[in-house]
């Protein structure tokens, strides 16, 4: 008989807790939204307070049947990454926002490391960039120098601490590696890194595997036994091949594929998973503009989500001319990394809002395509499988525009819960398929393929 776990799913917008079995069958599930906090283009906060009474109370809720709480093997823990926050150590009081995975508020520190760049690739996994913790931190450090008891970490590391029993200052090994001072081959916080941080190994959380025993939790009294990234979580949710390129098309869209990054395109390398014995890698692509652009978009020109989402049709028209729309919401990301851009319309004098909203889907399939491109450099094996999941996959329009940019069948899983699903597939270590799909099958789309080049063109020139 299959074990049941409890997984918690911290995103952006949303924490949800369920109980499943590790086969992946939900059996009860609470949600919560918190909000994000966007105080102007760079500085995005959150409430730290807040998300954890959205973790309390939706632990609550999923535990009120006392039939499911003996019968829970152990807890799991996906969270998004890259977010930041102060506490005290004592009494566990915030002493800081929860600073976004969004905030590029450390950008004038990140620019001043451009000399050495490559040497924080190679320790780190990653382009150097002020999406992830090193810059926050230290911008934190900055702003709190006269609190003389204070801890600063991942997101993760001040929920585990109020979570869990003993009150630990911990984080694992997927959020550390979203730090930037995460060595992800050595397996330990980088003096180097640190260094060029401003920042020091002694004040940062010690760090397990993802799979590792990380205390009871208060709520439930059940013992924590997988702690990892969302994405991390998703890609495992999602996936049901060896060699796939899978798709989390959330507030960010992230291309993730179990092959070695390649060297010199601008894709990360980040930690899949790990146990004291052994580590799995991913690579990955990020583009910050995915819902977030809609919901950028959406406040520009007054629409509601629905109504941005009424105006695109289920398919793409390979005789219409459309205006392009630039996507640098929330910055450039993978492969250009280019840093802050504003957002803009190109190649139209149309004022039609529909035809406006279009150029938005497309832009994020536009990214997310050639994203999957530099991925695909020096694969030897073949086709891969391209599978697509999160809120925006739910537009037919996205999925049929990778498809024809693509050239591969593109699948969609129903499985609305990926996150919390790639928990329980990762808890039992099983590759379990997603649940049933639509598949996109490419054809041939002159028209796309013309805005396509014009916007990778525009990006490519962006300085």
């Amino acid at each position: 008989m299959k074990s049941k776990i409890l997984a918690i799913d911290i995103g952006t917008h949303s924490v949800r807790s369920a109980i499943l079995c590790t086969s992946g069958k939900v059996l009860n599930l609470a949600g919560q939204s918190i909000k994000v906090n966007n105080l102007d283009n760079e500085r995005i906060e959150q409430n730290g307070e807040e998300i954890l009474n959205a973790v309390n109370h939706t632990l609550s809720a999923v535990l009120t049947e006392p039939i499911h709480t003996p019968q829970i093997d152990h807890a799991a823990i996906a969270i998004q990454r890259s977010t930041v926050i102060a506490w005290h150590p004592e009494n566990g009081k915030t002493l800081s926002p929860a600073i976004s995975w969004q905030d590029t508020r450390g950008r004038q520190q990140v620019n001043s490391l451009k000399h050495c760049e490559t040497e924080i690739h190679r320790l780190s996994g990653l382009v150097l960039s002020p999406h992830y913790g090193a810059s926050k931190i230290h911008w934190l450090r900055q702003q709190l120098a006269d609190q003389k008891k204070l801890c600063i970490g991942p997101l993760i590391s001040y929920l585990l601490f109020h979570l869990l029993e003993n009150a630990p200052y911990l984080c694992d090994e997927s959020n550390a590696s979203r730090t930037q001072l995460w060595d992800i081959q050595q397996r330990r916080w980088s003096k180097t890194l640190c260094e060029y941080f401003s920042l020091s190994t002694e004040a940062l959380p010690s760090v397990l595997p993802t799979h590792s025993h990380y205390g009871q939790l208060k709520n439930g009294n059940i013992p924590l036994k997988l702690v990892c990234g969302d994405q991390n979580a998703a890609f495992l949710g999602l996936t049901n091949s060896r060699r796939p390129i899978v798709i989390n098309a959330g507030t960010g869209a992230f291309v993730l594929s179990n092959q070695p990054a390649p060297p010199g395109t601008g894709i990360l390398t980040t930690i899949a998973q790990s146990t004291n014995e052994s580590v799995d890698y991913l690579s990955e692509a990020c583009i910050n503009g995915c819902a977030a652009a809609i919901t950028y978009f959406c406040q520009q020109y007054d629409l509601t989500q629905d109504e941005f989402f009424n105006h695109i049709p289920s398919t793409p028209d390979n005789k219409k001319q459309l205006p392009i729309f630039i996507n640098c919401v929330g910055g450039l990301a993978s492969p250009w990394w280019k840093g802050a851009h504003k957002s803009f319309f190109i190649d139209s004098d149309s004022d039609s809002i529909q035809e406006r909203c279009i150029a938005v889907i497309e832009s994020i399939a536009f990214l997310i395509s050639k994203n999957i491109q530099f991925i695909e450099t020096g694969n030897k094996e073949g086709n891969w499988d391209i599978i697509i999941g999160g809120g925006v996959s739910q537009s037919n329009y996205l999925c049929q525009t990778i498809a024809n940019l693509t050239q591969k069948k593109v699948y969609r899983t129903d499985a609305v819960e990926a996150t919390l699903i790639g928990l329980a597939k990762a808890s039992d270590n099983e590759d379990l398929p997603p649940t049933a799909k639509t598949f996109f099958r490419p054809y041939t789309n002159i028209e796309l393929q013309s805005r396509y080049h014009q916007a990778i063109t525009v990006y490519e020139t962006l300085t």
